[in-house]
């Protein structure tokens, strides 16, 4: 009787805890019901991407600089490839001296049509960067006859010049005119002593010649001399005669 009992009693105690038991209930309380959960929206229309990708190659850039379709598309494209040329130019892509020559064409006949900021500017350091990089397809191949072309404006024609003068300083290992100290003016006695006119005046010129200068050739015992300034990679001679004279 008491097997019996038990066994009866065991069947009564599954039989409260299956009726206990409903549809959707965890076994973690925790965790609630299933019915809670959103279900993942599966049609990604993919508005959160960026509209226009940046190139991976020269090829891409010249493209999307060329791209004539929708006004809002061809104006993503060009602010896009006008903040990543520069960067990418000098990766030196593969397909950098196929596509040199025909870059700076694109560059060169670019218009602000969607009136992006600072655009000159931008198409500016590109252009140069570009004949920096392949002087002569850019610079001897292609902007010094541009610049006698009569179907372009003086305004493109100066742009021409402009490549040409900021390419020559960063092949000198200068970033720009300005910090090469083009922009300076010589003191009046100075210019004077570099034309031939210091004969018999020749100490009074010293007067005009800049402290700085005189400081830095007088040796003074005793007196830590400044560290000369850094030597910077020249590469602008290779290039001076075949392509910029």
């Amino acid at each position: 009787d008491d097997v019996v009992a038990s066994g009866s009693e065991s069947e009564s105690s599954e039989d409260d805890a299956a009726a206990a038991w409903s549809d959707g209930d965890d076994v973690d309380e925790g965790l609630g019901s299933d019915d809670d959960l959103e279900p993942f929206d599966l049609a990604d229309g993919g508005e959160d991407l960026a509209p226009v990708q940046p190139p991976k190659y020269l090829a891409d850039l010249l493209a999307m600089l060329n791209d004539k379709g929708d006004a809002e598309t061809a104006r993503d494209a060009m602010h896009v490839a006008l903040n990543t040329a520069e960067a990418l130019v000098r990766r030196r892509p593969a397909d950098l001296p196929d596509v040199a020559r025909d870059l700076a064409y694109a560059l060169l006949h670019t218009q602000n049509r969607f009136s992006l900021p600072n655009f000159s500017e931008r198409l500016r350091r590109v252009t140069a960067t570009l004949a920096a990089a392949r002087p002569v397809e850019v610079v001897g191949d292609y902007l010094n006859q541009a610049f006698f072309d009569k179907e372009l404006s003086l305004a493109k024609r100066l742009e021409c010049l402009q490549a040409s003068v900021d390419a020559a300083y960063e092949l000198a290992g200068r970033s720009s005119l300005k910090e090469a100290g083009g922009d300076a003016e010589l003191p009046a006695g100075a210019a004077r002593a570099l034309l031939g006119g210091a004969t018999t005046r020749s100490r009074k010129l010293l007067k005009d010649v800049p402290l700085d200068a005189v400081a830095l050739k007088t040796r003074r015992w005793g007196h830590r001399r400044s560290a000369p300034d850094r030597a910077l990679a020249n590469r602008f001679a290779a290039y001076a005669a075949p392509v910029f004279f």
